[in-house]
């Protein structure tokens, strides 16, 4: 699969020079690096990986993550042993004082990167490498839902208070887990998304709009890959977007089964989502989780009610 840059139109360059092993990540750092890029990305690693197991009871897919002089991140193989390309710290910075979402020495920008989109962007490698090589996608909102599955625990408390808030108008679940994504492009991909780059379209609130971005690497029918950054930046304006909406929804589907059903109940959907059909209701039979009208009533009790803790 070629490998595709996003955000900036530069060419991917780099030469491997050491490599580390993460459990299922493969580090390999290129001669642009550093020690430090090394050890931050083994941490976002462990966390992916952990978070997984932990989402799925399976080991995550093994591969490798290249660090080095790259203008964006990007997957080269969408498949076991999987490959993705992520820019070492001095072009992260460069990227970002590029696209305004730093100036001067600020290193939140970067610290973010590592923390809440590589883990993200992990979790997506992993479904793309685990379940949809070789088979028909997964449904669109497990796939989101498990990418932010693997982001730090206080962005993921934060899209589910955002669920709580916006519970009056919450959608029905049976419809979410139906729903395409809502930048899905032609009914001939796999994954298809709109690439969004350069600084928030909307009211951010603050100077630095990426605190709250979401990015979402696709894989198309075709074998190419595009990148997918979401702006959800506060309540009052993130609550009328609907992809914001559909991000924070498919999350709380997640928290809401294992609230009703345990972790055990997660593992079950996972067994399922791997089987395409889409006649069979993936929550139906699940431990603790209702059917029909009942459920609809229970999911949305839960919204006012659920407390917000992390596995």
């Amino acid at each position: 699969m070629k490998t595709i840059c996003f955000l900036l139109t530069l060419a991917c360059t780099g030469v491997r020079s050491g490599v580390q092993d993460v459990a299922a990540c493969r580090i390999a750092v290129m001669d642009s690096s550093t020690a430090a890029d090394s050890a931050s990305v083994a941490v976002a690693c462990r966390r992916a990986v952990t978070r997984y197991f932990v989402l799925t009871a399976r080991q995550a897919p093994t591969g490798t993550v290249h660090v080095g002089a790259f203008n964006a991140f990007a997957i080269e193989r969408a498949e076991v042993p999987w490959k993705f390309d992520w820019p070492s710290a001095t072009s992260c910075r460069r990227i970002g004082v590029k696209l305004g979402y730093m100036q001067g020495s600020d290193s939140a920008f970067c610290a973010n990167e590592i923390t809440a989109v590589l883990p993200h962007e992990l979790g997506h490698v992993f479904n793309y490498a685990g379940f949809v090589a070789g088979t028909a996608s997964l449904p669109a909102w497990y796939d989101e839902a498990t990418a932010m599955w693997m982001e730090p625990d206080e962005l993921q408390m934060q899209r589910l208070s955002q669920a709580q808030q916006w519970r009056s108008s919450a959608p029905d679940i049976a419809s979410l887990m139906s729903a395409i994504h809502p930048r899905v492009g032609t009914k001939h991909a796999a994954f298809s998304r709109t690439q969004i780059t350069g600084p928030c379209r909307g009211t951010c609130g603050e100077r630095r709009g990426w605190h709250s971005r979401s990015i979402t690497l696709s894989t198309l029918a075709d074998g190419s890959s595009h990148a997918d950054t979401v702006y959800d930046s506060d309540v009052s304006s993130a609550s009328t977007d609907s992809v914001a909406r559909f991000y924070v929804y498919s999350l709380a589907v997640l928290y809401y089964v294992k609230s009703r059903g345990g972790i055990e109940a997660l593992h079950i959907l996972a067994d399922r989502v791997g089987v395409p059909s889409h006649d069979v209701d993936l929550l139906n039979g699940i431990p603790g989780i209702p059917t029909g009208r009942e459920r609809e009533a229970d999911w949305r009790r839960w919204l006012s009610t659920a407390e917000r803790t992390v596995p």
